[in-house]
């Protein structure tokens, strides 16, 4: 297709030069039904500045952590499953000590509860509050 050649770029909408006409004396003829338009405080234009640049990063952070899961359900799916929130510190922890479900599984008991229990939040924020459960 035409658009998808390197430098091509769609055509931006543009407003009928009748539509215009029509907006300026619709603005004329009942300027009583339009409020003038109010500078947004400086607090405002601040967070919305904010916002805008926290977005990208939100973006990212989605991004990374869906490759993460996607790799994950080939070939240690029960990280997944122990894991409601895989955007946190615990998770990457988690996945950094024990990489396997070897690993898992080798791991004592006691081990494993000190590690969700000093945790980033003090508390391990999984679907099993038990964690991972051995078979």
């Amino acid at each position: 297709m035409a658009l998808r050649r390197k430098g091509t770029k769609a055509a931006k909408a543009t407003v009928p030069a009748s539509t215009r006409l029509d907006e300026a004396r619709l603005l004329g003829s009942h300027p009583e039904r339009f409020s003038p338009l109010r500078p947004q405080s400086a607090p405002i234009r601040s967070l919305v500045s904010l916002v805008e640049r926290r977005r990208p990063h939100v973006g990212d952070q989605t991004r990374l952590t869906n490759r993460l899961s996607d790799a994950l359900k080939q070939y240690y799916p029960q990280a997944l499953e122990w894991f409601d929130d895989r955007g946190t510190v615990l998770f990457c922890n988690f996945l950094e000590r024990r990489p396997t479900l070897r690993s898992v599984r080798q791991a004592r008991t006691a081990v494993l509860e000190r590690f969700f229990d000093a945790g980033p939040a003090g508390s391990a924020r999984t679907s099993n509050p038990s964690g991972p459960q051995r078979r």
